[in-house]
């Protein structure tokens, strides 16, 4: 606070002493001006050591709040760029390892991504190998012309896929595979498309539903001095008939009863002079009733015919289309001959007659007409023949033969063909 003079000055004039003529005294005047000038010099010396007290503790306070939070700062400053630097050297260094582990694996992944050679046999055939990225091995088989011939992969967890595959139109023609999801082993064989089948479990364990069933009982009849009938009943409540021939003790024929009480079939097998047919037929499981009766036959020459090898159903009307298909062997130049006609109808839509050079005939426009007896043995005096064949090269030319050259085509297939077994 600022110091009032006046106020002093007055305190001080107080204090005067008068005379007794009027007046005041020179000594207390002089002694009060005197007081009061000491008492203004006192106060303000006061007032001036109090303020520069106040104001230097202030300031040390100040000071060391300041010093003391200016040290915490700079502790704090150099904790932070210490685990800055720190944490830095640990990324660097492990940007560093990542790095080259990146490289090394990149490599090792470009690597193995590749086939490398691993074996080389005798005949010029080679064995490569590579890895996948899911631990997968393939090992792929070419022979001595570089065309893949079979491919083998492997997991670590013992699930593999061959797969083997035809040099020449380089089409797969056999699968097999346990990465099933019952993990059973299945082959699946292809068609000449590279168009696979249906899978067929391989090594299938046999449970008890599979025993082979034993004979509970037999009957024998005597048919002739040279052939014996004989009923076999067996334990699975299934009957086979037999005929054998007794100068000789094979079986001419059987048939088979899934039910011996049942009035149908359900397999039956014959070899005569035209060779061993089978046949089999199959059962529609949704109304129990007789779909379609498959037979194989196999000549005396070696043709195969199996009818119907497949059956085309239309998705609109439900009309099936029977293909018959017969094999001819190794010798033969014919590979095949695939005959499409309505089910159950002795009628011939076309055949397809596919030669092993890659010419392939359609024959069409089938008319009864005279056979030759000596190529029909125990057959009768006319068979369906086609009256139009156009024939196709391998490299797509098409001609039609003419009708006098067709009939003597037919009787030429293979020895001991007969092309009315097309029926």
């Amino acid at each position: 606070m600022p110091i009032r003079i006046d106020e002093i000055i007055t305190k001080g004039a107080s204090t005067l002493e008068k005379k007794f003529m009027g007046g005041v005294s020179q000594e207390s005047a002089t002694r009060a001006i005197t007081e009061t000038a000491q008492e203004v010099q006192r106060q303000m010396d006061e007032i001036s050591r109090l303020g520069i007290e106040e104001v230097k503790s202030q300031n040390e306070r100040a000071m060391a709040t300041l010093k003391e939070a200016h040290l915490k700062e700079l502790a704090a400053k150099d904790r932070e760029n210490l685990a800055l630097k720190q944490s830095n050297n640990a990324v660097t260094q492990e940007k560093n390892s990542l790095d080259n582990r990146l490289k090394k694996l990149m490599a090792k992944i470009q690597d193995g991504l590749n086939f490398k050679e691993i074996e080389s046999n005798p005949d010029g055939s080679k064995v490569f190998e590579k890895h996948s990225l899911n631990g997968a091995r393939a090992l792929k088989t070419v022979n001595s012309n570089d065309v893949t011939t079979q491919v083998n992969i492997e997991l670590a967890n013992k699930t593999f896929r061959r797969t083997s595959y035809n040099p020449l139109t380089k089409q797969p023609t056999r699968t097999v595979t346990n990465a099933t999801k019952t993990g059973e082993t299945v082959e699946i064989l292809y068609d000449d498309y590279g168009r696979g089948g249906k899978p067929k479990v391989l090594n299938k364990k046999k449970s008890k539903e599979n025993i082979k069933p034993t004979i509970v009982d037999r009957k024998t009849n005597k048919i002739s001095e040279s052939t014996i009938e004989v009923d076999n009943l067996y334990s699975d409540g299934s009957k086979i008939k037999s005929e054998v021939d007794r100068r000789t003790n094979e079986v001419r024929n059987w048939t088979k009863w899934k039910n011996a009480n049942s009035s149908w079939w359900d397999e039956w097998y014959a070899k005569d002079e035209r060779g061993v047919t089978t046949g089999k037929r199959v059962w529609n499981d949704n109304n129990s009733r007789i779909e379609y009766e498959k037979r194989v036959n196999i000549s005396p020459s070696g043709i195969r015919r199996v009818s119907p090898y497949s059956r085309l159903k239309d998705e609109l009307t439900g009309v099936v289309t029977s293909v018959d298909r017969m094999t001819f062997p190794k010798s033969s130049p014919i590979k095949r001959i695939e005959t499409f006609k309505p089910e159950n109808s002795d009628s011939i839509i076309k055949s397809v007659v596919k030669m092993k050079n890659g010419t392939v005939y359609e024959m069409t426009d089938y008319k009864k007409v005279d056979s030759n007896r000596e190529l029909r043995p125990g057959g009768g005096l006319d068979v369906l023949a086609p009256q139009k064949v156009v024939k196709t090269t391998k490299d797509g030319a098409k001609t039609e033969m003419n009708q006098e050259e067709i009939m003597p085509w037919l009787e030429s297939f293979h020895p001991g063909y007969n092309f009315s077994l097309l029926k």
